[in-house]
């Protein structure tokens, strides 16, 4: 009973974003089986009702192999940064976050990666409100 308490219990982050989902704006994506992909600059989650709805990180540094902060970046120029585009087809917006700090934990070769609620900007030629986006993504 005490393992069971344990284990319910455990949390890996602070964020309100359950685990393999984001929120863009108001509007919460699941990951599907086999929607997340990873390649060796980063990681791609894609929702479970495939309307083109996704999230990627790119990393300066390429994938990490270690645990880390990296900080929230429109470019991945120098090191320690990470490039984050999540796309919403529901308002068909585009948003680059623009600040904040991603969490990165490696297990076992495996990240999870962390994004708190962060402001991203609308990427397109019309204008629209920023809107918050946070994440939980793990292989």
């Amino acid at each position: 009973m005490a393992l069971l308490a344990t284990t319910a219990c455990k949390k890996s982050d602070d964020s309100s974003t359950p685990s393999n989902q984001w929120t863009v704006g108001s509007t919460t994506y699941t990951a599907s089986a086999g929607g997340i992909n990873s390649n060796s600059y980063g990681l791609t989650a894609t929702d479970v009702s495939q309307n083109g709805n996704s999230i990627a990180f790119t990393f300066s540094d390429g994938m990490p192999t270690t645990s880390g902060s990296y900080t929230v970046s429109s470019s991945t120029s120098g090191s320690g940064k990470v490039a984050i585009i999540a796309t919403d087809a529901a308002s068909s917006g585009v948003y680059n976050v623009q600040s904040g700090t991603v969490t990165v934990t490696v297990t076992d070769g495996k990240v999870a990666i962390s994004l708190p609620a962060s402001p991203a900007t609308y990427v397109g030629m019309t204008t629209k409100p920023d809107v918050q986006v946070s994440a939980n993504i793990s292989q």
